[in-house]
Parts: C-alpha cells; structure tokens; sequence
C-alpha cells in the first residue's frame, strides 16, 4: 500500500487501554515534517536543559493534542454520560479535549508514541512480514 502525502484529517487509530479493557479510537491529521521537527526539537530542548519526565509527557500530550481532532462516540463516559467530539451530537462536550487531557493523558502519550515516536521502521529485509512487526504492517 503506498504512503498518501496528502495531508488529511480522518487518519483513524486504535488505542487498547489496558487498565480498562477498553478500545479507544482516535480521529486526527496526520503530521507534516514541520510538526515532527517541532516535535523532535521541543523533546530534545527539555532533555537537554534537564526537564522531568514529567515536562517531556506534558509536551507529548500538547502534540497530541495537536493532531487529535475527534474521538469516537462513546469510548470515553464523562459524569456518566458517552461523550462526542461532534458537535452535532446530543452528546457533544464542548470541552472533550481538556476532559480526556485531565484524565487520560496517558493514552494520548500512547498515540503520540505511534504517531511521531514510532510512525516507521528501518528494514534491512525486503521480506519481512506482518509477522516481523507483531502483526502492525499494512498488506503490501
């Protein structure tokens, strides 16, 4: 499958979060390379000026943050109720973003990880399979 180069926003992925049993689906624009190197520099500056572990989460988040622009309905429930990102939903949440943020930063660390951590691999091997990267790999 060849890589699109358009920029667009309806990338999809699955997030399983583990504590819950829970699969998350995330809705988001794929990054450019400005937004990578952005991204890269921002990582870099905080280790090098000895930022926590918690400053660096903290910018993994707002990245993700970024280029998440949509949840699926009813993976995430806020004071009781699922939550939408889509605003015409009876059960769109103005602030899903700042909930999900508050709450469950660590999946979006997860997302970003795959998204801008760990988007490809270098193969030495023309034929390595899915098997090779534990069943990630699109059919070629």
């Amino acid at each position: 499958m060849p890589i699109d180069l358009d920029i667009c926003d309806n990338n999809e992925i699955t997030i399983y979060h583990v504590a819950s049993g829970s699969k998350v689906k995330f809705f988001y624009t794929n990054p450019d390379t400005d937004l990578h190197i952005q991204y890269k520099s921002a990582i870099l500056n905080a280790s090098v000026k000895g930022k926590s572990i918690e400053d660096i989460q903290k910018i993994q988040i707002e990245f993700g943050l970024k280029l998440i622009n949509a949840i699926r309905k009813g993976d995430f429930v806020y004071k009781g109720k699922p939550i939408s990102s889509d605003s015409t939903d009876a059960d769109y949440l103005l602030q899903w973003k700042d909930v999900i943020k508050k709450v469950a930063g660590n999946i979006i660390i997860k997302f970003v990880e795959q998204i801008l951590d760990n988007a490809c691999y270098a193969i030495k091997d023309e034929a390595a399979n899915a098997d090779f990267f534990g069943g990630n790999m699109r059919p070629s």
